[in-house]
């Protein structure tokens, strides 16, 4: 079964009520999915991953969410700490962090201006070749910073980083979250 959810009916963030529009309308396509027989959720939304932790327990459903699966496949690898490249919102920036400092994984970020530089060239599609060298430069900075891997938040990275272009292990983090999905589904 598949939902597909069009970005304007997120809306912002409701602070007299702490409700996320975005909450409130994955939960009730949830609830929907979970009616026609859905018995376990994949959001593929990036910007919808940091609802879905509120809303597996709100509908009684396994949901599997991008950072989640990521952080446990990180684990069993031992690839720490990390570089997180490719956020799309301080939201989801920090969606992420939490998540890896849950599981105990340190995280290494691009720059303050490195990371807009990124947002930019997701939202407004930079020339590619412009972008692979930047996606590049960045890569290469975290390397020499420490990260052991890094973590492609937004699938768009694939596009630009390879593991020869950094000589680090990449990790998709939509591969992973489809991977422990279909583990668990065939489980």
């Amino acid at each position: 079964l598949v939902h597909h959810l069009n970005r304007d009916q997120f809306g912002p963030l409701d602070r007299a009520t702490e409700i996320s529009p975005r909450a409130l309308l994955v939960y009730t396509v949830a609830k929907k999915l979970k009616a026609a027989g859905a018995q376990q959720l994949v959001i593929g939304s990036w910007e919808l991953n940091v609802v879905a932790c509120g809303v597996a327990a709100a509908v009684d459903l396994p949901v599997w969410q991008a950072a989640q699966s990521t952080a446990a496949a990180l684990v069993k690898l031992r690839l720490m700490p990390v570089g997180l490249v490719g956020t799309r919102s301080d939201d989801e920036e920090n969606f992420w962090k939490r998540c890896l400092r849950d599981h105990g994984i340190g995280a290494l970020l691009p720059s303050v201006s490195d990371r807009a530089w990124i947002r930019t060239c997701l939202s407004e599609r930079t020339a590619p070749e412009e972008c692979r060298a930047g996606w590049i430069r960045i890569a290469t900075e975290l390397r020499h910073a420490g990260a052991n891997t890094l973590v492609l938040c937004t699938p768009e990275a694939n596009s630009y980083l390879r593991d020869e272009d950094v000589m680090l292990p990449l990790v998709c983090a939509a591969g992973q979250q489809v991977k422990a999905a279909v583990d668990a589904a065939g489980a």
